[in-house]
């Protein structure tokens, strides 16, 4: 097990631009998740990490050593690759021993025939099976060893892959969308067996995804990555509560957060359409703003109650709560997450009225920044 420093780290294909500067502290032990939509760096940064590409400037370090210039195979990390990289012609036993054959065996001890008589292959190979046995066992495979890859479901290779990983007790795990190819009530099963392997295992895991549910439900901590920028690290709930970015605040979280225009006056106070946001002071005064409040902080009252005045355009039933999308006199679309119950109260083609709950709010400047409120302290 080891901390991994990530310091400054710029990377560019020709003259594509896709890492500016990144810099992350991940602590020994930590499960950290790097997420964002496809494109904006975070693979890249994970192969930089384990070797298989060199940026252009920054530093890597791994325990207390620079590894910037060890070969991947020499900076005694585990990566699972998104296709899973599993030799089809071995069996599930020789694809998971396949590290430890190429550190515990020498060029002839690894000759299929003649290997049995170099001296010492005996007890290599001893120790080797005892070893993958072990791992079999902890990830529940021991009836899959004598399998070819072709013969296992998606989830089963995914564990043969962490196996391979496993079995030779790296200082890191890193994983490059693992769960990308199951289907979606695979990936909550699995999603659960990875972060219940970290806490058994304590060892240090850096996970990519797009996924923003596997970076809410696994992780310690969340990087959250856009454009090449590294955006916001801190833990799910402060990434979902307290976003620093506009950009941060649409990604995560689902349905994706109401974003609203809205005004300052000159002591701080917010409006939204003719609705002042009770208890809400601005730091920006007198500006034109951006109004954050996640579905379920909207709630729908009858019309023409206290509120902004909307339009019902649909509606989803989704047995233990209901989304409304409604429409403002503005044009502006909010989408509102309720008990299920609601839908005996409000449906689609009706009017109603908008309320926001003011302790919920986010605001935001027209550039996306974070604007901090009189009773609240950005992270």
């Amino acid at each position: 097990m080891a901390s991994v420093t990530i310091q400054n780290i710029d990377k560019s294909f020709g003259t594509v631009k896709v890492l500016n500067g990144v810099s992350i502290d991940i602590e020994d032990g930590e499960f950290i998740v790097l997420v964002g939509p496809s494109g904006c760096g975070k693979s890249t940064l994970l192969r930089i990490i384990a070797g298989l590409e060199n940026q252009n400037s920054g530093s890597i370090k791994i325990g207390n050593n620079i590894v910037d210039n060890l070969h991947a195979s020499l900076r005694d990390i585990a990566m699972v690759f998104q296709s899973y990289a599993l030799y089809p012609h071995l069996s599930v036993a020789e694809n998971i021993s396949v590290p430890l054959r190429m550190r515990r065996l020498n060029f002839l001890q690894r000759f299929p025939i003649i290997g049995r008589f170099i001296p010492g292959s005996k007890a290599a190979k001893a120790s080797i099976k005892k070893d993958v046995d072990e791992v079999t066992e902890m990830l529940g495979i021991e009836e899959l060893l004598h399998r070819k890859p072709g013969q296992l479901s998606g989830g089963q290779r995914q564990r043969v892959a962490v196996g391979r990983a496993m079995v030779r007790h790296p200082q890191a795990f890193l994983m490059d969308e693992p769960l990308s190819n199951l289907d979606a009530e695979r990936r909550v099963h699995m999603r659960a067996e990875i972060a219940e392997l970290h806490r058994r295992l304590e060892s240090t895991f850096i996970y990519v995804t797009h996924d923003q549910a596997e970076a809410m439900t696994m992780a310690d901590r969340v990087a959250v990555m856009m454009d090449g920028d590294l955006l916001q690290v801190d833990t799910p709930r402060n990434v979902y509560a307290n976003p620093v970015d506009i950009r941060v605040a649409e990604f995560i979280g689902s349905p994706k957060i109401n974003i609203l225009s809205a005004q300052s006056n000159d002591t701080g106070d917010v409006n939204v359409g003719d609705m002042v946001l009770a208890g809400v002071k601005s730091a920006a005064k007198n500006s034109k703003i951006q109004v954050g409040v996640r579905p379920e902080a909207v709630t729908l009252e009858p019309k023409n109650s206290a509120g902004i005045p909307c339009h019902i355009v649909h509606h989803e039933n989704l047995g233990s709560e209901a989304y409304f999308h409604v429409e403002l006199n503005s044009g502006e679309r909010v989408i509102s997450r309720m008990d299920a119950s609601a839908i005996d109260q409000f449906s689609t083609g009706h009017d109603a009225s908008v309320m926001l709950h003011s302790n919920n709010v986010l605001l935001f400047d027209n550039d996306g920044q974070r604007i901090v409120t009189h009773n609240e302290v950005v992270m």
